[in-house]
């Protein structure tokens, strides 16, 4: 992947097998269900108030269906606009990407115990998550590139 950026946004090439794996993020993210018990899905849906069973229950009932929302709205973004060889991406489209692409990379990293501490380091690569953890890699250096082309046209 390439991404430079362009007038207004960012300008994406992307081969087409790495085209088809953006591609498929969203429904990585859409398999993934409600259950709490799942690593991932308490990563991307974290009880706002530990310890207020009401305010936690408030909080969800007047945010929870605006967040599922726009995250719908990023995911069939990604599932429609990414192609293979050139994409041209607005500012907003670029961020509905990168949303997506970190929440890949948050839910995986949950799933895998590969969350990052406190000092923002990965922690050593252990032998039942190598192909996790290189995933959980080259998305943040897709993110990092996506970034890089958006402050790049500020």
């Amino acid at each position: 992947m390439k991404a430079r950026a362009i007038a207004g946004g960012v300008e994406l090439v992307l081969d087409p097998e790495e085209a088809g794996f953006v591609r498929s993020l969203p429904d990585y993210l859409d398999g993934l269900g409600d259950d709490q018990d799942d690593p991932a899905v308490r990563r991307l849906t974290p009880i706002i108030h530990p310890d207020d069973d009401d305010a936690s229950a408030e909080f969800d009932r007047f945010v929870g269906p605006a967040l599922a929302d726009e995250r719908r709205e990023d995911r069939d973004l990604v599932a429609t606009a990414i192609q293979a060889g050139t994409t041209r991406l607005t500012t907003e489209e670029a961020e509905a990407v990168l949303r997506v692409v970190g929440e890949v990379r948050l839910a995986l990293a949950a799933r895998h115990g590969l969350l990052d501490d406190p000092g923002g380091s990965m922690p050593e690569p252990s032998a039942s998550s190598p192909r996790a953890q290189m995933v959980i890699h080259h998305l943040g250096w897709m993110m990092e590139q996506i970034t890089e082309a958006l402050v790049a046209g500020l």
